[in-house]
Formats: structure tokens, sequence, C-alpha cells
């Protein structure tokens, strides 16, 4: 809590997310004017082109359409940077954003039991099995020997 205080109530700090918040309304407003051109200059291409000159009866005339600029990328490119700046500018508001609280956790997450009941039993049958091999080895060597 002593290092919220001391962040919340930094001047430094406080004045650094203010200058960032204005930056990223800035962009967006600047985003939103791009966008705009970007949808006034579609409009004016669309009118223009799509104006016929009229073609009188025996007169052969070759128009040559203009190849119409597709605006759909740059505007979906400048609509996802716009929403970037709007989730950016309503998730951190304060100067700096904890994902995970300090706190101790309840549970622990690797408790003894586990390894105990992993590795403990483990070694356990294994140390039967050795010390069976060690007592009894003279009569297991004479069966995997063939002797009798």
């Amino acid at each position: 809590e002593g290092l919220f205080n001391y962040i919340r109530k930094n001047p430094y700090l406080q004045k650094l997310n203010l200058i960032r918040k204005s930056e990223l309304i800035e962009l967006i407003n600047q985003t939103k004017h791009e966008i705009s051109k970007l949808d006034s200059l579609q409009d004016v291409e669309y009118f223009r082109d799509n104006e016929r000159p009229t073609i009188k009866e025996n007169q052969l005339s070759i128009i040559a359409q203009k190849e119409t600029q597709l605006y759909y990328r740059d505007k979906l490119s400048l609509m996802d940077k716009k929403q970037e700046y709007d989730k950016e500018l309503e998730l951190s508001t304060e100067p700096i954003t904890i994902i995970k609280d300090f706190t101790t956790l309840a549970v622990a997450v690797n408790p003894r039991s586990k390894y105990f009941k992993k590795y403990g039993l483990t070694f356990l049958i294994l140390g039967v099995l050795v010390m069976i091999f060690i007592e009894y080895r003279k009569p297991i060597m004479k069966v995997f020997r063939g002797e009798e």
C-alpha cells in the first residue's frame, strides 16, 4: 500500500500520466481526422469517376478509365490504431498498471505432500528392491548363471 500511495501522490509520475493521456487524445483526434479525410477523398473520387461524358452518335471515343484506388485497407489500419489508442486510454488511467497484486497466495503452489507422494514413494520402492537384491545377490546370480 505504501508503494501505491507513493506512486499516486508523486507529482512527477502524475505529470507524466497526464502528458501520456493528452498525447493519446491527440493521436485519437488525428486518427479520426485522417479517417474522415480518407472518406471524403473516396467520395470525391467516386463521384468524379462515375461522371460519364456524353458520346455523340458518330463519334468514337475511347474512355480511359482511371484505376480506382482502394482505401478500405488504409481506413481499416487507421481504425485499428484508433481502437488501440482508445483501449490504452481507457485501461491505463493510473500512472502505472499493476497486473497482479503483491499479496501472498493462500494455498502453496507446490505443496510438500505432492513431492512426497511422487518422489518419496518412488525412492522407497527402489530402495526396498535394491536391499532385496543386495540380500539375495548370491542366489540371484546363481539363477542368472544357470547354476542351481
